[in-house]
């Protein structure tokens, strides 16, 4: 079974030297966290379809992290595999900049951190990013914002539900600056942090939003998930401040 899984991998042009030490780290992980070394294997097989150009070591580490991440957030090889190449796609720049290995760990302790945090899993953690994808990255918002404001946001809604309110508040936030009388970008253009926008909000209309506010703030927008999204953010902005510096510490 081993030599069957190995082969499929070795079709995609995969090298010795990299087959043996996924091999050997397929061992290990099967001995530490009492998983199957084949099933390794075959996850190694997603995620060098998902992501071209990984080193002997990177193929290694990817694979290691997203087993890892499976069996710490209650989800499958296959869901994590792919919510990797979700967020690699995302965040390829950092990842590059960084070294692949070395993101790949701070994604799997990220995420842990926040599907703890959260009460949430890694197949809605997924989802959440699936449906955002790369609106957040584009407008220059950190991986641990994106991420607190996800896991907030599913304290009552499910991932995908998460995903595209986020997104839906980032297509309207352009324009709701003018139509608010508010500024939500720093000199250069670049969307403030979300803290930031909110007690702006929060200035404006006070801690709650009665109806009328709220349907000016969906006006100024363009919807109702943005407002949501606004909603839900500000009843724990203190919160939310904190989870994202706490998200930002793990490496």
């Amino acid at each position: 079974e081993m030599d069957r899984a190995l082969g499929e991998v070795k079709s995609l042009g995969v090298r010795e030297s990299a087959l043996k030490q996924l091999a050997d780290t397929s061992y290990d992980f099967a001995l530490q966290y009492g998983k199957s070394a084949t099933e390794f294997i075959n996850s190694s097989y997603d995620i060098q379809s998902a992501i071209s150009g990984l080193s002997d070591a990177d193929l290694s580490a990817f694979t290691l992290s997203s087993n890892v991440l499976a069996a710490a957030t209650k989800a499958d090889a296959a869901t994590i595999t792919n919510y990797m190449g979700t967020m690699y796609g995302i965040f390829k720049n950092q990842a590059i900049g960084m070294g692949k290995s070395n993101w790949v760990e701070q994604v799997t302790g990220m995420t842990a951190t926040a599907v703890q945090m959260f009460k949430t899993t890694g197949s809605e953690m997924s989802g959440a990013f699936t449906a955002i994808g790369a609106e957040a990255t584009s407008a220059g918002i950190g991986m641990n914002e994106q991420m607190a404001i996800l896991g907030t946001l599913q304290s009552t809604m499910s991932g995908s539900e998460a995903g595209t309110k986020y997104k839906a508040f980032l297509a309207g936030v352009g324009k709701a600056q003018k139509a608010l009388g508010l500024t939500f970008t720093d000199s250069a253009g670049r969307l403030l942090p979300m803290v930031n926008i909110l007690d702006q909000i929060k200035g404006k209309y006070g801690d709650t939003l009665e109806v009328a506010e709220s349907d000016a703030l969906a006006k100024a927008f363009g919807s109702k998930e943005a407002v949501s999204t606004v909603k839900l953010l500000m009843n724990d902005i203190t919160g939310l401040s904190g989870s994202i510096k706490d998200l930002g510490k793990v490496k």
